[in-house]
């Protein structure tokens, strides 16, 4: 996609997936767990696909939302594509082929997606976080994770800090289809939480559990910055650096 997001194009995104695997004879689950990069054991595989289809619905019905909200636009005419993902979705059958899937949500509804996107976005579309800077953020988490995890601090902040991290990561999983708002509820509860063990993390006196604390809040500070930008918010970046102020007595 370009450098504007919405949910009409994240929906076009996904959607536009499923068909150009052109999957014939695949099962849907197998297309699905291509599409939305799930890899679970068999146990949970089937639960997390119906999870993050219902994240798909929801984000048709938003699509639809914003169609009947906005009176200057064709109603009728833009809503007729997720009218029809709508009902391709709600008839969902994991053990489908993929030509059966398409034989109810055509090219041209999903192509019919992107102009609508076009639309909105032009009054209401965030910015893209590009996937690049979704795999740079993906390994900061991988790399903030290893050290938490090695690093003696005590157990209720460095299970604080696994938590929120996974938090986020879970965030950045559901990119596709949350957009910059799942990032930023992440973000806001990492820091709500934050507050919570600021003055036990200022007390930390060895060097390298001042470097795990200092590194996470950096973390934050990037992800705010990214967060603000997608959604063209003002950066908190002044009370996360509050936070960063570790081990200096004036703090």
């Amino acid at each position: 996609m370009a450098t504007i997001d919405d949910p009409a194009g994240r929906l076009y995104d996904i959607l536009n997936r499923v068909l150009i695997l052109k999957g014939g004879n695949t099962k849907m689950k197998d297309v699905w767990s291509t599409v939305l990069d799930i890899h679970a054991p068999d146990g949970v595989f089937t639960t997390l696909v119906l999870y993050r289809l219902s994240g798909i619905t929801q984000l048709v019905e938003e699509c639809k939302k914003r169609i009947v909200q906005d009176s200057d636009i064709d109603q009728q005419l833009h809503l007729e594509p997720f009218q029809a993902a709508s009902d391709a979705l709600s008839h969902l059958n994991l053990e489908e082929t993929w030509e059966q899937f398409t034989g109810r949500l055509t090219s041209e509804h999903v192509r019919a997606m992107r102009y609508t996107s076009d639309y909105l976005s032009n009054d209401q579309g965030e910015g893209v976080i590009e996937e690049a800077t979704q795999e740079e953020l993906q390994g900061d988490i991988a790399e903030l994770l290893e050290r938490v995890l090695v690093a003696e601090i005590p157990d209720d902040i460095k299970a604080f800090l696994v938590d929120a991290l996974e938090d986020i990561r879970r965030a950045l999983v559901g990119y596709r289809i949350n957009g910059a708002e799942g990032l930023k509820t992440a973000l806001a509860t990492s820091l709500g939480a934050a507050f919570r063990f600021s003055d036990a993390m200022r007390e930390a006196q060895e060097e390298p559990i001042i470097q795990v604390y200092t590194r996470f809040f950096d973390f934050l500070l990037k992800l705010d910055s990214i967060v603000a930008h997608g959604l063209k918010l003002k950066p908190l970046a002044a009370g996360i650096s509050k936070l960063i102020s570790l081990g200096s007595p004036d703090s």
